[in-house]
């Protein structure tokens, strides 16, 4: 039997503090943080960093989205929103119920020393976003097209360059959200912060970048050989709107670059930094839950959360998608109408070729 650390009793069954070992019986052995365990954060120290990440991802989002809607003007905005009607639902099962659900069972367990059950949880829930991010990725890829054809009436194809580049983030954000979850419940919160800085940082290189050199690229071959991307068009006008699709591809993609470099950074931190759960705190945990047990926990606490963001989600898209639909009819049946609305803001080829962002 290997020493045990000084302890000393609980009396009755209380829970042991943060940075205590549970050692059965109601004993508790406290273990110093010199010995390799994670140093926690105060709740107003969490809380500080971040409302400071907030800010920062906050500012970083109005340096994106602005010059983007220039760049891109009406008509690509159009379709780079249309690309995030349907990325939000997905989004938000991600982001919404599991984080918090593998932070509180995190929190839960540290504080009754249940080390190995922490351990578990993480395996548990790497499982569990492995198979909703590959499944969120695909309902996107394989819906697209029959849902764009089903809403858009116009011209469809234009919509799906920019959905195609933003379904593999559906992937990376629930990979991302093991980690933020897993940390936060240590009581950890600069991975978190980090990583949404950096997800918003790069959004904003490569989203601004790739939009802006893709218009340059397709306007340059107009230029050369009167074609964009291959196909002959009547008019610089006409070029312009020919690239707004891939554009907008571009833009939405470094959504999806932003997921896997923050992911990326959050798997390398828990990789050299790991969790802060020693092997030490291991030896004197008790036995864990069987993963059956805590997965049932982990769905269990996430449902409810991730149902209620999902609803809000998917009425905006309920709602959108209606729109939509109205829209296109009416194009087909008055289109001078919304035309003669919109004639001061649409250019002329837009107007021309019934194209009305929408």
């Amino acid at each position: 039997m290997p020493a045990r650390p000084p302890a000393y009793c609980l009396v009755g069954r209380g829970p042991a503090r943060l940075g205590s070992l549970y050692l059965g019986n109601g004993c508790v052995a406290m273990e110093r943080d010199e010995g390799g365990g994670m140093r926690h954060q105060s709740f107003l120290h969490g809380a500080l960093v971040l409302m400071v990440s907030i800010v920062l991802v906050k500012i970083l989002g109005a340096l994106f989205k602005i010059p983007l809607a220039w760049i891109l003007t009406t008509v690509g905005s159009s379709y780079f929103g249309f690309a995030y009607s349907i990325y939000a639902p997905l989004f938000s099962l991600a982001t919404a119920g599991f984080p918090i659900a593998i932070s509180r069972l995190v929190s839960e367990n540290y504080v009754r020393g249940r080390f190995r059950d922490i351990r578990q949880i993480h395996r548990s829930s790497v499982r569990i976003f492995l198979v909703l991010g590959i499944a969120s990725c695909s309902i996107m890829i394989l819906a697209a097209r029959p849902y764009v054809n089903y809403v858009e009436s116009g011209n469809p194809q234009n919509f799906l360059p920019a959905i195609y580049a933003l379904a593999p983030a559906a992937f990376f954000t629930s990979m991302m959200a093991i980690y933020r979850g897993y940390y936060e419940g240590l009581r950890n919160m600069y991975p978190t912060a980090i990583s949404e800085v950096i997800e918003a940082l790069c959004e904003v290189v490569f989203g601004l970048s790739a939009a802006y050199l893709i218009i340059q690229k397709g306007m340059n071959e107009y230029a050369a050989s009167g074609t964009v991307f291959g196909a002959r068009v009547a008019s610089e006008q006409y070029a312009k709107l020919a690239t707004l699709p891939y554009a907008a591809a571009g833009a939405v993609f470094s959504v999806t670059l932003a997921g896997f470099c923050a992911f990326l950074f959050l798997f390398l931190y828990h990789k050299r930094n790991g969790d802060g759960i020693t092997a030490r705190m291991l030896r004197y945990s008790p036995r864990p839950a069987p993963a059956r047990v805590l997965t049932s926990r982990l769905i269990r606490t996430a449902i409810p959360i991730a149902l209620g963001s999902l609803a809000v989600n998917l009425s905006t898209l309920v709602d959108s998608t209606f729109l939509k639909m109205r829209i296109a009819d009416i194009m087909q049946t008055h289109p001078q109408v919304v035309l003669n609305m919109y004639r001061n803001d649409l250019t002329q080829e837009i107007i021309h070729l019934k194209l009305v962002p929408s």
